[in-house]
């Protein structure tokens, strides 16, 4: 797992980590290795023009 972004709402008291992952079990089991609590994990993808209206070949 790589750590890419994190924003933080400090007034809110919460944080929004992007993260470069297989999957999000993989995301779960390092932020529970160090220590750092989360409420939910989402799966996101990029949505650039090409990836949207091509296929990619094989």
């Amino acid at each position: 797992m790589v750590n890419l972004d994190i924003q933080v709402a400090i007034a809110d008291g919460r944080a929004f980590c992007l993260n470069l992952a297989p999957d999000a079990e993989a995301v779960r089991r390092a932020h529970q290795r160090v220590g750092l609590p989360f409420d939910d994990i989402s799966e996101v993808r990029t949505a650039t023009p090409g990836a949207i209206f091509f296929k990619a070949v094989a």
